[in-house]
């Protein structure tokens, strides 16, 4: 009897928060731009790639979401202040995480209803090509656990504030920061202040990283444990904070709460970072599973292997290939993780009118970087391009470096669509072969 009358008093503030949303013209408003903004910039780059994927919606929508999700919880905690209706809640019997949980319930639904909105999207593209759809139900988990957490952020923050504006520009400010920290640009500037600092939050603090395997198809437990207790952090201290607010030194001693609970989110996500948990590939092919002998090879790295990968802006690329970068990255991610960070990659962008421009000139004495890249072996080849119902030829980069230890570096010269099913087996084929102490011998041996 004592556990059916708390859920009815979840239920109770869980349909009056969502009555709240449907009931007003704004939440309509609300679906209705972000339906219209997410599939006109997805469409947008749809005609110009021309592939049967939703990789594009998946990269845009955590910006959106940082967006559009604080505008959904800022009135949750904020309206209740300012209609001094906050401390009637409080003073009701239930107790106060059957408020925060009701609270939460009905905002995520709501944004379940709002991202249900954009499914034509797939269903067109299921009649216009084959799309791997083990990508696109993985792109929507991700971004459901996405939404889950920003939402939770909004809501503590918005238990903070009396205006409704003031919530909702903090809490954008906090997602779009715990997003971007996880970008590799935000962290190798970080880096650039405390040597390893940006990387150790962008593995094991930032959202982006656990996002992005989602995006991709793969569903890794580390992942789903990462949203799941981010977003029980955040909704765990807005009811420390709302049953504590009245104390004394409450401020001091929530802070101290925030630092605990940000010191055990941490702690969590390194320390599973290396146990080997559940992880399933739901992309057509598996395309994301590695094979166990390359495990091995990664495993048994004595020091790090740097892979260097040298390309076209995707601007520069033909139709077919302008998703090359992102499948390229994707691969050299997956032997990153497999290796337990032994394995690391840069992406280097390079133009070949620069490269023309620079060997015409030849007004230095010292070789440009395209030269020194060029006595490597990497150099720009023709591709096939189709723009415009006009066929021409263009001269890209897509060449890849290996190097480990003092080794001499292992060149992959070309990458293309036409040979990046292999491309695995040609990076661990030459970082095989540069872990090995001596050439191995081959003989032949021949019957008398």
């Amino acid at each position: 009897m004592n556990t059916m009358g708390k859920f009815s008093n979840f239920l109770v503030i869980f349909k009056r928060e969502l009555a709240a949303y449907f009931n007003s013209a704004i939440a309509y408003i609300f679906i209705i731009i972000f339906v219209l903004l997410n599939g006109g910039l997805f469409m947008t780059q749809f005609f110009v790639v021309g592939r049967a994927d939703m990789r594009a919606f998946f990269a845009v929508l955590p910006l959106l979401l940082a967006v559009f999700l604080p505008a959904v919880s800022m009135r949750l905690w904020a309206e209740e202040r300012k209609g001094n209706t906050q401390e009637l809640l409080l003073t009701f019997p239930i107790e106060t995480r059957d408020l925060i949980l009701g609270k939460f319930a009905a905002s995520f639904i709501f944004y379940l209803t709002a991202l249900a909105a954009t499914l034509p999207i797939p269903v067109m593209l299921c009649f216009l090509g084959r799309p791997d759809m083990g990508g696109i139900i993985g792109g929507y988990i991700g971004a459901a656990f996405l939404g889950g957490l920003f939402l939770a952020i909004g809501i503590l923050v918005s238990g903070f504030c009396r205006d409704q504006i003031v919530s909702f520009i903090l809490s954008m400010m906090i997602c779009f920061g715990l997003y971007l920290i996880g970008t590799e640009f935000v962290a190798s500037s970080l880096d650039g202040w405390i040597s390893g600092g940006g990387t150790f939050l962008r593995h094991f603090l930032g959202a982006s990283d656990p996002y992005d395997a989602f995006a991709k198809g793969v569903i890794d437990t580390k992942n789903l444990f990462y949203f799941v207790l981010g977003t029980a952090v955040f909704l765990i201290l807005n009811g420390f904070w709302l049953e504590g607010r009245m104390r004394p030194k409450a401020r001091s001693i929530f802070t101290t709460a925030a630092l605990l609970c940000a010191g055990i989110f941490l702690f969590s996500n390194w320390l599973l970072a290396g146990l080997p948990l559940g992880r399933f590939d739901l992309t057509e092919g598996r395309m994301y599973t590695l094979s166990t002998s390359t495990k091995k090879i990664l495993k048994s790295l004595k020091t790090p292997a740097v892979a260097k990968l040298y390309i076209s802006s995707s601007e520069k690329m033909p139709t077919s290939m302008k998703t090359l970068e992102q499948d390229i990255a994707d691969k050299l991610d997956e032997l990153r993780i497999a290796s337990g960070g032994k394995f690391q990659y840069k992406i280097f962008h390079m133009d070949v009118s620069e490269a023309v421009e620079k060997n015409k000139k030849k007004q230095s004495q010292e070789e440009s970087f395209e030269e020194q890249l060029s006595k490597k072996g990497i150099q720009p080849f023709q591709v096939q391009s189709i723009d415009a119902d006009e066929m021409g030829v263009r001269l890209i980069y897509s060449g890849l470096t290996l190097s480990y230890k003092e080794k001499p570096e292992e060149i992959l010269p070309r990458i293309h669509p036409g040979n990046f099913d292999s491309l695995e087996y040609m990076i661990i084929s030459k970082l095989y072969r540069m872990t090995l102490a001596e050439a191995p011998k081959v003989a032949l041996v021949a019957p008398f």
